[in-house]
């Protein structure tokens, strides 16, 4: 498998949605990748470390300021193959997008060396330009920060008929 061996970053954000990404946890440690997962503090609001580190069987991080890991977003974001973001909030996108490293997720993302997943979970209407817009306009506008956002699918939004707004189910 493409993924046997390789060291995959999951960033958890605090939407409703993450509680999808304990499946993409599961999936990609089936699949032989070392999954290191990135809680928020909000994200962990809906799901906790422990279901986390039962699925990967890893350490989870939630904060700058634990012990012994406080060097931990430097050295997450230099030895990653890939990082996930899933789910990516609109607060996360921007913040991230801003170069606002306030939590061990954004400070990783600052560390980065990897290529970075965004499947973005936002209720935003599909023509909208907030998805491409945000990445973009990065503290000093550096092209160079290689973030790529990308719909996950066609969804609707729970309790709408507009489209937008809901991740959809990982399939790995």
């Amino acid at each position: 498998m493409i993924l046997a061996g390789r060291r995959v970053v999951l960033g958890v954000s605090g939407g409703i949605a993450c509680y999808k990404a304990c499946t993409i946890a599961r999936r990609l440690t089936e699949m032989g990748a070392a999954v290191d997962v990135v809680l928020t503090s909000s994200a962990g609001r809906f799901v906790g470390p422990a279901t986390f580190e039962a699925l990967t069987h890893r350490p989870v991080f939630t904060s700058l300021w634990e012990r012994d890991t406080d060097l931990a977003h430097l050295e997450l974001g230099q030895s990653a193959d890939l990082i996930i973001l899933a789910p990516a909030t609109a607060n996360l996108i921007a913040r991230a997008a801003q170069g606002i490293a306030d939590d061990i997720l954004t400070a990783m993302l600052l560390a980065r060396t990897a290529p970075v997943l965004v499947p973005p979970c936002e209720t935003e209407e599909p023509g909208d330009d907030t998805r491409n817009g945000l990445v973009g306009r990065r503290a000093g506008n550096r092209p160079s920060c290689g973030r790529s956002i990308r719909p996950a699918g066609p969804y609707d939004r729970a309790g709408s008929d507009r489209r937008g707004g809901r991740t959809e189910n990982p399939s790995l």
